[in-house]
This record gives C-alpha cells, sequence and structure tokens, in this order.
C-alpha cells in the first residue's frame, strides 16, 4: 500500500511555533519548497555544485546569505531558490522552522513554502549541479539513521537519510527532521537543544 501524508500537514507547519537562535553577525535562510504531484506531495532538494568550497557535491535545500537588498529572510530563501533551481513560480508562504547555526557560526532559518504543482526548475550550473524531488511519504515512513561526530569537543548527533543514489544528512538532515516531526507529530532526536549554541562563542 503506498504511504500517505497526513490531510493536516499543512495547518500543523503553519501553526508551528519555531524555536529561533539569538541572532548572529551573519545570517543565511534555506527554503523548504513542497509541491503537489500525481504521486503525493514531493520536496525540493539540490545536489551542491563539486566546484563549491563549502559543502562541494552535498545535498541541501536552496539558499544561502542575506544580502543587504533582501526585505526580510524569508526573501532570501526564495531569491536564492529562483536563483539556484530557475523557479519563476512564486510560492505560498507555509511556516518558519527552527533555526540553527551552522559550525561556521552562521545562523541558518528555514521556511516552508508550497506550490500546488510540480514546478519547471533548471539548476544554475554555478551553484547546483542537480535539482530533484523526494515524495515526502517516503521520508516520513522511513526514520533516519543517526551517526556521532565531534564538535567543540562534544560528541553529537547527525541523521542521516537515505533515498535512492542520494544521501541527505548533516545540518539539512536537521532541518528536514524538524519539518517531519512537525508534520507526523513525532519525536525523532532532533537537532536544536545539542546545536543552537554558536561556535563562534566558544571559548
Amino acid at each position: 500500500m503506498t504511504a500517505t501524508v497526513s490531510t493536516d500537514w499543512l495547518g500543523r507547519l503553519h501553526n508551528y511555533q519555531p524555536r529561533l537562535v539569538p541572532d548572529s553577525a551573519r545570517q543565511a535562510a534555506v527554503m523548504v519548497l513542497l509541491a503537489d504531484s500525481t504521486d503525493g506531495l514531493q520536496m525540493l532538494l539540490t545536489q551542491r555544485s563539486r566546484h563549491l568550497v563549502s559543502h562541494p557535491g552535498e545535498v541541501s535545500f536552496p539558499g544561502g546569505n542575506v544580502e543587504p537588498y533582501d526585505d526580510d529572510l524569508y526573501c532570501t530563501a526564495l531569491r536564492e531558490t529562483r536563483e539556484e533551481t530557475g523557479l519563476t513560480e512564486t510560492p505560498n508562504y507555509v511556516g518558519q522552522l527552527d533555526s540553527l547555526y551552522a559550525k561556521s557560526g552562521i545562523q541558518v532559518s528555514a521556511f516552508v513554502s508550497h506550490l500546488d504543482h510540480l514546478p519547471h526548475l533548471v539548476a544554475s550550473p554555478d551553484e547546483v549541479a542537480e535539482v530533484f524531488w523526494v515524495p515526502l511519504a517516503e521520508l516520513l515512513h522511513n526514520p533516519p539513521r543517526y551517526e556521532m561526530f565531534e564538535r567543540q569537543g562534544r560528541q553529537w548527533r547527525v541523521p542521516f537519510f537515505d533515498y535512492e543514489q542520494w544521501t541527505i544528512w548533516g545540518m539539512t538532515g536537521m532541518i528536514l527532521v524538524n519539518c517531519l516531526n512537525v508534520i507526523q507529530g513525532s519525536d525523532w532526536p532532533g537537532f536544536h537543544e545539542e546545536w543552537s549554541a554558536n561556535p563562534m562563542d566558544a571559548d
């Protein structure tokens, strides 16, 4: 039997009260774009270009650093999504997820948006090697595996999702866990309690 997504996912994400870390001097934002399809709700992900200095070849949500002309963090996420994937439509804003700090100290905010169809996308070769969609039901019904990594002299749990040839992990995996926990009311180990400390504040 094909797995399905709960019909109240939109309301859960819209009403979610995100846990936000204090502002950092450096900020970035990512977009969790969901879209309806004949095969159910899909989630947009990208594979970063292998020529990038930061996290080359890894799977990530579209997004990037705040620019002075961005009206707010959601505008940053939407602008970066357009630049990286060629998105021309304007998705509906759904809500905000928890924020966290990347290991570089950048504060990362995550937003969810929605389209009622799968848009035509073209990856920007300078930043993105490939854009692809993952059925949300596949992620919801396959809990992540966890591995331990050292950061700031401590051990941290990092989630890994495997879908076809893709491995979704690290900060992207943590944001994904947060999103899926909200949608299905699950309690998969998340990141906020462990990853909300800014590494740039460490002694």
